[in-house]
C-alpha cells in the first residue's frame, strides 16, 4: 500500500497496525540450527567445534559422555562415546578441545589422580588413541581440569598440583606427538607459585605460546604468557587482571570478563618486548550482570565473546557478541541470540568459530549461526549527527542508532545478505526495540529534510513520501527487542537494480521518553544491484 504523502502516512499508521495480521518476530536473528543432546540432567559441561565436527560433553553426575554431531547442514547426531575405562564421577568431559580430527577430553577425577583422553576421527567414528597421565600423578591434582590441543601438542592443566609444598599451586603438563605416540615433554609451573594459585585452571595454546591463569585466590590475579624456548617454557609476560576466560591467537591475547563484575573483554598485543593493552571491548547497552567475556574465542581480526547471564525479562537466556577489527579498530559487529534458548539456559558459556559459522553453547543447547554479510549504510541517526531527537533523547554519539526509547536504547536497523535483486536475500534486522511490541518496516525513495529527519513522536522520521509499508513483526519477549524482516526485501520493496532505497522501522513505545507512543530506528540506505 502506497500513501501519497508523509502526513497521510502518519495519520494512517495506527490503522495499518490494527488492521494487519501480525507475525511473531524471531528472538535470535542469526540463528540457523540448534541441537540438544538426549540426556543432560546437570547441563552441558564442555563444547568443541572444528570443520564438520561438533561435540558436546556432559560430565555427569554419572559416567561422562561426549555427544558427536556432523554440522551439516543439517546438524546430524553421530552417537556418543566415553573413555575406554572411565567410571562414575570421573568428570569425563569437564574440559574438551579439538584441532582438525583430533580431540582431547579431560577427566580430572579419574582414579582420583586425573587423566586426559585423546580421540581421532577415523572417517566414521571417534576412536580413542591415547590416555594421558601425569608423570608424577597425585591425588586431587586436578589433572585434566583444562585441556587444549594444537597440531602435535596437547596441554593439560592440573590446578590442584602441589608445588614446592604449596597446595593447589597448579601446573601444566605438555605432551608432544612423535610418530603417532603422545609423550610428556614438560611440566610447567608459575615462576612464583602460590598456595591456591590454581595455575592451569584455564589455558590457551597457540603455537609455541600458551596463556595460563595464576594467583587465583589473591587480590592480584594474573594471566601468564609463556613461550617455548630451547631451555623450556619461559614466562614472556605477566598481566595482573581479574578475569573469567582467555584465548590466544598469534601476537594477540583476549582476556574475558576483565573487571570485578565481569563486563568486557581486554585485548592485549605483543610489541616484540612486552604485552600491552590494545583495546577494551564492551557490548552496546550491556550490563555488568551480563558477564560478557565469560567465554572468549579469538581468531585473527574476529573475537566472539559470550554473555551467558544476559537477561531478557527475568531469564538469563544469554547471548554472544561478535567483534571485528576494522582498520585497526575493534568494533561490535553482530549480536548472536538464538530463538530456541530456554529460560536460564545461559547461552554463551562456550564458543566456536569456523569460517562463516559460529557456535554458541548454553546449559542445554548448542546453536549454530551462519554469519551474514552486512549490507547498506546507516544514515539519519538519532545521535545528534542529523536533526535533534524530539526531547533531547539522543543515543550515544558513537552509535548510528535511532533516538532513545523508554528502555534507554536507540533502536538499530541493519541489513544482511546482499543487495542483489535477483538473489532477493536482503534481510532487515531491527534491534533494541521495546519488548513484545509491534514493529513495521517501511521503504521510500526520498529522504525528509535532506536526510536529517523530522521529529515524530519519540523519534525521527527519515523517509519522505511516497512510503511503502512492507511487513510487520512483534518482538519476542525472550528476544531482547529484536525483529526480523525478510529475506525477500528487494521484491517486497519493489526496488530495482541501480536504485537507491531507504528503509526504516517504526515500533510501539507506549511510555516513550517524550510522551509519545512510538519510535523509529535509524534509516538504512541500500543501493540495489542486478
Amino acid at each position: 500500500m502506497i500513501l501519497r504523502g508523509a502526513l497521510a502516512w502518519l495519520l494512517a499508521l495506527a490503522l495499518l497496525v490494527s488492521a494487519t495480521e501480525v507475525a511473531l518476530g524471531q528472538a535470535g536473528i542469526y540463528e540457523t540450527e540448534s541441537v540438544k543432546p538426549p540426556a543432560t540432567p546437570d547441563g552441558l559441561s564442555a563444547f568443541a567445534a572444528s570443520g564438520q565436527h561438533l561435540l558436546l560433553a556432559d560430565m555427569g553426575p554419572g559416567i561422562g559422555k561426549v555427544y558427536a554431531y556432523d554440522v551439516g547442514p543439517p546438524i546430524t547426531p553421530l552417537g556418543s562415546f566415553t573413555g575406554n575405562d572411565t567410571t562414575f564421577a570421573d568428570s569425563f568431559g569437564i574440559s574438551m578441545a579439538i584441532d582438525g580430527d583430533d580431540l582431547v577430553v579431560g577427566a580430572p577425577f579419574h582414579g582420583q589422580k586425573g587423566a586426559a583422553y585423546v580421540f581421532h576421527w577415523n572417517g566414521s567414528a571417534w576412536a580413542q588413541v591415547a590416555k594421558l597421565l601425569a608423570s608424577d600423578p597425585a591425588v586431587d591434582s586436578g589433572f585434566g581440569v583444562c585441556v587444549d590441543i594444537e597440531g602435535d601438542r596437547i596441554v593439560v592443566g592440573a590446578d590442584g598440583a602441589v608445588i614446592n609444598g604449596l597446595s593447589s599451586a597448579g601446573a601444566v603438563y605438555v605432551f608432544e606427538r612423535t610418530s603417532g605416540t603422545w609423550n610428556q615433554t614438560h611440566k610447567v609451573t608459575a615462576p612464583d607459585p602460590s598456595s591456591g594459585g590454581l595455575f592451569g585452571r584455564r589455558i590457551a595454546l597457540d603455537g609455541n605460546r600458551m596463556a595460563v591463569n595464576a594467583d587465583a585466590t589473591s587480590a592480584v590475579e594474573s594471566v601468564r604468557v609463556l613461550r617455548l624456548t630451547q631451555t623450556g617454557w619461559v614466562q614472556e609476560g605477566k598481566i595482573v587482571i581479574p578475569f573469567l576466560s582467555l584465548d590466544l591467537d598469534g601476537d594477540r591475547l583476549a582476556i574475558g570478563g576483565a573487571t570485578p563484575l565481569g563486563l568486557g573483554v581486554e585485548i592485549y598485543g605483543w610489541t616484540g618486548s612486552a604485552w600491552t593493552s590494545e583495546a577494551t571491548l564492551n557490548h552496546v547497552y550491556g550490563k555488568a550482570g551480563d558477564r560478557l567475556g565469560a567465554s572468549v574465542l579469538l581468531a585473527g581480526d574476529r573475537l566472539l565473546a559470550g554473555a551467558p547471564f544476559h537477561a531478557h525479562w527475568e531469564w538469563h537466556t544469554g547471548m554472544a557478541v561478535l567483534f571485528e577489527r576494522v582498520q585497526g579498530t575493534w568494533v561490535e559487529s553482530l549480536r548472536l541470540q538464538p530463538s530456541t534458548s530456554l529460560p536460564e539456559d545461559q547461552t554463551g558459556r562456550a564458543l566456536g568459530l569456523d569460517g562463516q559459522h559460529a557456535f554458541v553453547m548454553g546449559l542445554q543447547r548448542a546453536h549454530r549461526f551462519d554469519l551474514p554479510t552486512l549490507v547498506g549504510q546507516p544514515i539519519c541517526s538519532g545521535n545528534g549527527s542529523a536533526n535533534p531527537c524530539p526531547c533531547g533523547n539522543q543515543c550515544p554519539a558513537e552509535l548510528k542508532h535511532g533516538c532513545r526509547n523508554s528502555l534507554g536504547f536507540g533502536a538499530c536497523l541493519t541489513g544482511t545478505g546482499s543487495a542483489s535483486v535477483a538473489a532477493d536475500d536482503l534481510r532487515l534486522s531491527a534491534e533494541y526495540l521495546t519488548n513484545h511490541s509491534t514493529s513495521i518496516a517501511i521503504v521510500g525513495r526520498e529522504l525528509l529534510l535532506g536526510g536529517g529527519g523530522a521529529p515524530f513522536s519519540n523519534g525521527l522520521l527519515c523517509i519522505g513520501a511516497p512510503i511503502l509499508r512492507l511487513t510487520s513483526q512483534v518482538t519476542n519477549p525472550l528476544g531482547g527487542g529484536l525483529a526480523l524482516f525478510g529475506p525477500g526485501v528487494a521484491s517486497m520493496s519493489q526496488c530495482v537494480p541501480g536504485e537507491t532505497c531507504y528503509f526504516q522501522v517504526w515500533y510501539r513505545d507506549s511510555v516513550g521518553p517524550c510522551g509519545g507512543v512510538h519510535n523509529l530506528t535509524n534509516a538504512l540506505q541500500v543501493v540495489f544491484e542486478p
